[in-house]
């Protein structure tokens, strides 16, 4: 028999999976045993942030404020709720086969894009053709590689065909949904679609000044879920984080995320703001190009891992986190677990180095190999100061072992072309890469072979991996999956095609005057639930 999903009709007290916006209670913030007023329509909120705003395609956009809006302006079939779990969205209801090959989604009727049409299953199926298509070279494609097709069974039911049962497959449909008829004829990576969005969400697009970077959304009064309470929500970008303190301190910006420690420290006690402190589920790690002619050297990249202190690198750059040992999150891990096989030890790291015949013929620090300095360039996002800090005491680390660590500065992925990588050829990555095991289910595709998840720079191939991650996804039985996430872990960890440093602590700061914003600020960063805010 096949299992079916749909929307409750009603809503008890513990219930917490409906997607309705009126059906919550709203508490006071600062004293939640006390209800507030009842909610008001109007006013605005101000949102600040010193990464400048990328294109608004759900499509294609995957970096920087940009990923917000995009989760304010469009929907999908389903979503995630504050705790992680999936809701229906613009499918009131699914059906799953026994087999788990066939998913049928229900769509709700009347709901319309901010153009006045109508949104239907075509929409889905073109949309979902556009991330699967090789030619658009969109990051989510590996997400739905087990798709077989899309067929549209009337124009508000679609069916979803694997060619194999996927488990958890329902997560990857979290994708919002385009227009087709605005996007059918465009080039996706060269539309001005790209710079003024038209989705369903409860938010349009109003406006984007490309010489301040400053974007203005406005309630859509429409919206099926029933219209946001603001009216209107203003993007402000800053050149950096101190310009955006100073605009905090002045009441110029109403919402700031991912501050700094020190400056959560000062506000935690600032009757003014209401702040949160969450733990991310993203592992900060150096990503590598295993295919350089220095990092296809497992010695080599033994070395590094021997020459990096974690536990003093979190302290010397004041940053809250858990010590990392490999792609999945140190909470899912059972006890050490590999804690101690790559330790610091800069003594064990310069004799590795030696017994791979780099030597410092030069007596410059720096080793040498066939007239080649043991240099790695690195790729670092100019508007990360915390990135910056890391580089530094990285820097310091790796010259005592005899390495020279080399920055290669950009302000925008979009920069990080084939061109791009060709001039400069950089060689390592640092960034933040998805690590925690939720309900079960993890998502390590970063590091399978056929993987087109954003930050694939460069193409990692491990045949032992591979044959492990696709048993995963058509494992049913959950502790069986568990060991082999587990033993996945531990492929990626041993070969270190990545330096695993921390999973770090988030800040976030939202003045008072606020209410019922709690919603946000959980792991999953739910930021559609801003359509529940409202101010006192």
């Amino acid at each position: 028999m096949a299992i079916s999903y749909s929307i409750p009709t009603a809503v008890s007290a513990n219930q917490s999976t409906i997607p309705t916006n009126r059906l919550l209670k709203f508490r006071d913030q600062t004293n939640p045993n006390l209800l507030s007023s009842e909610p008001q329509y109007g006013g605005e909120l101000i949102w600040g942030t010193s990464n400048p705003p990328s294109i608004i395609n759900p499509i294609l956009t995957h970096m920087s404020v940009s990923t917000s809006l995009v989760q304010l302006i469009f929907n999908g079939l389903v979503k995630k709720n504050p705790q992680g779990e999936i809701i229906p969205s613009l499918a009131e209801s699914w059906d799953i086969s026994d087999d788990h090959l066939t998913y049928t989604f229900y769509l709700r009727k009347n709901v319309r894009f901010h153009d006045g049409v109508e949104l239907t299953a075509e929409d889905v199926k073109f949309t979902y053709e556009l991330i699967v298509n090789d030619k658009v070279d969109s990051i989510y494609r590996s997400s739905l590689i087990s798709v077989s097709h899309f067929d549209v069974l009337d124009k508000y039911t679609i069916r979803i065909v694997l060619k194999k049962d996927v488990q958890n497959f329902i997560h990857q449909l979290v994708r919002f949904i385009v227009p087709k008829h605005l996007l059918e004829n465009e080039d996706v990576q060269n539309t001005k679609f790209n710079y003024q969005p038209i989705g369903s969400g409860p938010f349009k697009f109003q406006n984007w000044d490309k010489i301040t970077n400053e974007i203005e959304l406005v309630a859509n009064k429409d919206y099926f879920e029933g219209r946001p309470y603001l009216d209107s929500i203003l993007i402000k970008q800053y050149p950096n984080k101190n310009a955006l303190w100073s605009a905090l301190m002045r009441n110029e910006v109403d919402l700031v995320l991912f501050l700094s420690k020190k400056d959560y420290n000062i506000l935690k006690d600032d009757p003014s703001y209401n702040v949160y402190r969450i733990p991310l589920e993203f592992n900060c790690a150096i990503i590598y190009n295993t295919q350089d002619a220095i990092l296809n050297d497992f010695e080599v990249r033994k070395a590094i891992a021997h020459s990096i202190d974690r536990k003093k690198l979190i302290s010397d750059v004041s940053i809250e986190g858990l010590e990392s040992v490999g792609p999945l999150h140190p909470d899912a891990l059972k006890g050490d677990h590999l804690l101690n096989l790559f330790e610091y030890n800069p003594h064990k790291a310069k004799v590795i180095l030696m017994h791979r015949g780099w030597r410092d013929d030069n007596k410059d620090g720096i080793l040498e190999k066939e007239g080649r300095d043991l240099e790695i360039k690195l790729l670092v996002y100019e508007q990360n100061e915390d990135f910056k800090k890391i580089v530094q005491v990285l820097h310091q680390r790796f010259a005592d072992v005899g390495i020279k660590l080399s920055v290669l500065l950009y302000n925008d992925n979009l920069q990080l072309t084939d061109e791009f990588l060709q001039k400069h050829k950089p060689q390592a990555w640092i960034r933040f890469l998805s690590s925690r095991l939720s309900n079960k289910y993890v998502n390590l595709g970063y590091w399978y072979s056929q993987s087109s998840e954003f930050g694939r720079l460069w193409k990692y191939e491990n045949k032992k991996f591979d044959e492990i991650y696709e048993s995963g996804l058509i494992e049913k039985d959950v502790d069986e999956r568990y060991k082999l996430y587990e033993e996945m872990h531990d492929i990626i960890y041993k070969d270190q095609p990545a330096s695993f440093l921390f999973v770090p602590v988030s800040y976030h700061a939202v003045s008072e005057k606020f209410r019922n914003v709690d919603a946000l600020f959980k792991h999953n960063m739910a930021v559609y639930t801003l359509s529940e805010w409202y101010l006192e």
